[in-house]
């Protein structure tokens, strides 16, 4: 039965978090596997995408305590490569993501539909992007 996977399990946790999805054996321990959605009830956040090893990696969509709304790739449980994060008010930041930080050139949109492009780098977060002073007004 070890690296079997399964299909369509869920579970519910002590803490009141919820998973469906694939899962598998490994070394005598099942993990999350394949597609799934884990509702995290401590964390207050959603996600649905590809786990590997109990991990997220791969194309994932998490719904964050704010109702912001990321989509793109994961990598270690973290935002990783391209992705959108979309707030509430319609607001969304499109690029390139690192370690949940948006890093390189960045598209921001504010919630009048203007574009703007950003420079990120480590000392940016999704919360504070569009407070650079490296913003600069697309021209059509």
């Amino acid at each position: 039965m070890a690296g079997a996977k399964q299909e369509g399990s869920a579970w519910r946790f002590a803490d009141g978090s919820e998973y469906t999805g694939g899962v598998a054996v490994k070394a005598g321990v099942v993990v999350r596997e394949g597609e799934g959605t884990y509702v995290d009830a401590s964390a207050n956040t959603k996600f649905t995408g590809t786990w590997v090893n109990d991990v997220m990696e791969g194309q994932g969509r998490m719904v964050l305590p704010n109702g912001s709304v990321y989509e793109g790739g994961f990598a270690k449980n973290m935002f990783e490569g391209k992705g959108v994060l979309t707030w509430p008010n319609g607001e969304a930041l499109t690029g390139e993501w690192s370690k949940n930080t948006p890093i390189n050139h960045s598209v921001f949109k504010d919630e009048r539909a203007v574009m703007w492009t950003t420079t990120c780098g480590d000392d940016i977060t999704p919360d504070t992007v569009r407070l650079t002073p490296q913003i600069k007004l697309i021209h059509k």
